[in-house]
């Protein structure tokens, strides 16, 4: 089992902080749509950050489908994101 706190947490709130919470972290989950995370991703690409794409595509993967889990959502807007390119 990996330590807690370790390379991959780092990762986490680094992305977290640099470029979710600016744009979304004042927002309910449950208000967030599809609408609000596009153009986060495509923000985070216009720097050319292909890997911050996909690391924040993942990570907020996971908050939402916690969020799911605990039945504070319904939906995964992540899960919509399907059909592009990130």
């Amino acid at each position: 089992m990996a330590a807690v706190g370790g390379r991959a947490t780092a990762r986490f709130l680094a992305v977290m902080a640099g470029d979710i919470y600016p744009d979304l972290g004042d927002l309910p989950i449950a208000s967030l749509r599809l609408a609000h995370i596009l153009p986060l991703f495509a923000k985070i690409e216009l720097r050319g950050s292909l890997t911050v794409v996909h690391a924040a595509r993942g990570f907020l993967g996971r908050v939402f489908r916690y969020a799911v889990a605990t039945e504070k959502i319904e939906l995964d807007p992540c899960r919509l994101c399907g059909a592009t390119h990130w």
